[in-house]
C-alpha cells in the first residue's frame, strides 16, 4: 500500500527478504534515514503475526456483524441502546464490510497461519461458554482476571515470540496453543508456572523425582527479558515518533540525535531477542519430556498390589489340574508357531496358522461390526506409518523414540498402536461442536 501523506517517519515498516538479501541493508538504511521503524523478519513469522493483527481481528469483526444480522435486531434499537464499546465495534465492523470484500476474503483464506489463530479463538470462546452455560460466575471471574493479567504483562503463554506493537506501545498477542503440532500433548506452560508444587507432588506420586527448579529459573529469566524487551520497543516507538515531529519542525540536528538513539536501542533489542530465543527451545523440550500428572482419583501406590479392585465380573475358574499357559496350548494345537516366527522376524513374535489365524480375523471382524453397527463408530483404515508430528502429538515422541521402529532415511515411524493415526485424523483442524462426538474404529 502507498505511504501515508505525512510520510513514514515514526511508522513501522516490516521487511521480509524473499529473494536473497542483496539489497536488504540498503533499503533498511534508506527507510531508517527517513525516520521509519524497520523490522526485518521471515515470511513465516510475518504470516504468524498478521494472522492475529489482520486475520483474527477481521474475523472477529465479521462474525460480530454476522451475529447481529442473524439476531434480526433493528438498527434503530441498536442506536438507542448503544454503548461506547458496542459503537466502536459496530463502527469498525461496518467500515470493514464497506470495503473490498475480495480483499478481506483473501486475507482470511490466503494466510496459512490464520487457521491456527482461529483455533485459538475457538478455544477461548469454548472456555468462556463453559462458564456461562453453567452459570459459573466465579470461574468466569477467574478467567477474566487471567486474561487481564496476560494482557498487562504482554506474555505469550506458549512461549512463542509473539510480542506485537503499535504506534501507541506494545500490544500482546493472545495464546495460540496449536502453532506447533508437537506441543499438543505437553503440560500447559501456564499451569506448570502457576502450580509448580502441585506438579512436583503429582510426579512424586507417580514415583518420579523431577525438580522444576531449573524450569522456574529459566522461565523467570525469559519473562524478565520479555518485559525489558517490550519496554525498549515502546521507547523506540516513542523516539521514532519524535524523530518525525522534529523533522517536520525543521530541527534536523535534534532528529539526528534521536535517530542515533533509536539505532542503539535496535541493537539492544536484537541482543534481547536472541536471549529470549535461547530460552524457548529449552522450555519446549522440558515440557515435552515432562510426564503427565495423574488424576486425583488415581490411588497412590508403588506397584500393582496397591491398586484397589473397582469392579469384578463373574468368578475366576478353578481347575482340578495345573492349567497350561496359552502359548503352550496354541503350539500343541498347531495354531501358534513361535519357532518359525523367530526365523522370519525375531523373538517375541508369533505365526498364526489355521484356526489361530481365523480366530484373529474373526475377533477383528466381531469388534469392528459391533462398534460400527451398534455404537455409531465409523470404520477407518489409516496408514501404518506416521510422521514425527503425529507421533509427538500423541505423546510417543520425544520420550520413547528409542523404543520406536523408525524408517531409515525418512522421518517416519511404524505406528505402535491405533491411537496414533486415529487421534491424528483431525489434528490441526477446527471441528464444529454439532459434529461431535466423532467415533472411529
Amino acid at each position: 500500500m502507498p505511504p501515508p501523506p505525512e510520510g513514514i517517519a515514526g511508522r513501522t515498516v516490516v521487511l521480509c527478504p524473499g529473494r536473497g538479501e542483496k539489497w536488504l541493508n540498503w533499503l533498511k538504511n534508506l527507510l531508517e534515514e527517513a525516520g521509519a521503524l524497520v523490522r526485518v523478519t521471515t515470511a513465516k513469522e510475518h504470516d504468524r503475526l498478521m494472522s492475529v493483527v489482520q486475520g483474527l481481528a477481521h474475523f472477529v469483526l465479521i462474525a460480530f456483524e454476522s451475529a447481529i444480522r442473524e439476531l434480526g435486531v433493528s438498527p434503530r434499537d441498536l442506536e438507542d441502546f448503544s454503548t461506547p464499546t458496542f459503537a466502536t465495534l459496530h463502527g469498525l465492523a461496518r467500515r470493514l464490510l464497506s470495503q473490498d470484500s475480495q480483499l478481506y476474503a483473501c486475507i482470511q483464506v490466503a494466510n496459512p497461519a490464520n487457521r491456527m489463530a482461529l483455533r485459538a479463538l475457538e478455544d477461548a470462546v469454548a472456555d468462556i461458554l463453559y462458564f456461562i452455560q453453567r452459570q459459573n460466575v466465579e470461574g468466569l471471574v477467574r478467567l477474566l482476571g487471567t486474561s487481564k493479567k496476560d494482557s498487562a504483562t504482554a506474555e505469550d503463554d506458549i512461549f512463542h515470540r509473539g510480542e506485537g506493537r503499535g504506534a501507541q506501545g506494545p500490544w500482546p498477542l493472545p495464546p495460540a496453543p496449536s502453532y506447533r503440532p508437537e506441543e499438543l500433548r505437553m503440560l500447559d506452560l501456564k499451569f506448570v508456572r502457576e502450580h509448580p508444587e502441585q506438579v512436583e507432588q503429582a510426579l512424586k506420586n507417580r514415583g518420579l523425582d523431577i525438580s522444576l527448579a531449573e524450569f522456574r529459573e529459566k522461565d523467570a529469566a525469559r519473562r524478565a527479558a520479555l518485559t525489558e524487551l517490550e519496554g525498549l520497543r515502546h521507547q523506540r516507538n516513542t523516539l521514532s515518533q519524535e524523530v518525525g515531529a522534529q523533522k517536520k519542525a525543521g530541527l534536523q540536528d535534534k532528529a539526528q540525535v534521536l535517530m542515533e538513539r533509536v539505532k542503539q536501542i535496535n541493537q539492544e533489542i536484537k541482543a534481547l531477542e536472541a536471549r529470549v530465543a535461547e530460552f524457548d527451545p529449552w522450555v519446549r523440550e522440558f515440557l515435552l519430556n515432562l510426564p503427565n500428572i495423574p488424576h486425583d482419583s488415581v490411588p497412590l501406590g508403588a506397584s500393582a498390589a496397591d491398586n484397589p479392585v473397582v469392579r469384578t465380573w463373574g468368578e475366576p475358574p478353578t481347575f482340578p489340574f495345573e492349567p497350561r499357559p496359552h502359548w503352550e496350548v496354541g503350539e500343541s494345537l498347531g495354531i501358534l508357531d513361535f519357532e518359525r516366527a523367530a526365523k522370519i522376524t525375531g523373538s517375541r513374535f508369533a505365526l498364526l496358522k489355521g484356526a489361530g489365524s481365523r480366530l484373529e480375523r474373526a475377533l477383528i471382524n466381531f469388534m469392528l461390526d459391533l462398534h460400527t453397527s451398534r455404537h455409531g463408530y465409523t470404520e477407518v483404515w489409516p496408514p501404518f506409518i506416521a510422521n514425527r508430528a503425529s507421533m509427538t502429538g500423541t505423546g510417543q515422541l520425544p520420550k520413547f523414540e528409542a523404543d520406536l521402529f523408525k524408517l531409515e532415511g525418512w522421518d517416519y515411524f511404524l505406528v505402535p498402536t491405533a491411537e496414533v493415526p486415529v487421534t491424528n485424523i483431525h489434528r490441526e483442524e477446527i471441528l464444529r461442536a454439532e459434529d461431535l462426538p466423532l467415533s472411529y474404529t
